[in-house]
């Protein structure tokens, strides 16, 4: 009986032995198959980009002109030879372009040129005082702002006289007589009076999109458009700024 259980008590240590032998083997042929270098690859895996600056389709052209213009401008590796180097030759830089202002009666804007006929038979044109400020008016007699504040206007104006500045109205009466008669009347002489006809004063008049008179502009020594309003808005500071 003592013999039986013996060699049963000796079974049951073997398969133990052989049990865990054999868990032993399979643990290590796990190992030696996931880190040997024989072992293959896990495949990549692709991943869109997820940066904050992900280009939009409305913007991928001219990130694209961007990219070609830094690569182009990227130095170019030189390979050695025996040759002497010559040093480069500077190229003369190209004269910056400059950007003609459009012609207008806005702000900025270059003056449209035009010619009338004077009250003293004079024809003028504007563009033939470049060089100096130009209060350029828009008045008529029979306009009740126009008698309010030519007296002003034209006082501003001797205060520059001697300076250069030239002021020149375009009167918009229908008849020449009336615009001459006012003037002569107020002592409102040395200014360019200009009356050619009605067609020809209400002409210039839509080139400076005249709705309403008096009209006012300053066109400074080039001619541009430096100020377009009310006359009585016109300050002494703003011609001090262009003389």
């Amino acid at each position: 009986m003592a013999n039986r259980q013996d060699r049963s008590k000796s079974r049951r240590r073997w398969l133990a032995i052989l049990l865990a032998t054999g868990v032993a083997a399979v643990g290590a042929l796990v190992y030696l198959f996931a880190f040997s270098p024989l072992a293959p690859n896990p495949p990549a895996v692709y991943q869109e980009p997820t940066s904050a600056h992900a280009l939009s389709p409305e913007t991928v052209p001219i990130e694209e002109e961007a990219h070609r213009a830094t690569v182009a401008d990227a130095p170019t590796a030189q390979t050695p030879s025996t040759s002497t180097p010559v040093a480069d030759t500077p190229s003369a830089p190209s004269p910056a372009t400059v950007e003609e202002p459009p012609v207008g009666y806005a702000r900025g804007s270059r003056a449209p040129d035009f010619t009338l006929r004077s009250l003293d038979g004079e024809s003028i044109t504007l563009s033939n005082y470049r060089g100096h400020i130009v209060i350029l008016d828009f008045w008529a007699s029979w306009c009740g702002p126009c008698r309010t504040s030519m007296p002003a206007l034209h006082a501003l104006w001797e205060g520059y006289r001697d300076r250069g500045v030239v002021l020149i109205g375009i009167s918009l009466d229908r008849i020449e007589s009336d615009a001459r008669t006012y003037l002569r009347a107020n002592n409102f002489d040395g200014m360019i009076a200009l009356w050619e006809s009605v067609t020809a004063s209400q002409a210039v008049a839509r080139a400076y999109g005249v709705a309403g008179i008096p009209r006012t502009l300053v066109i400074d020594a080039d001619g541009i458009v430096r100020f377009a309003g009310h006359p009585a808005t016109l300050s002494v500071d703003l011609i001090d700024l262009y003389l």
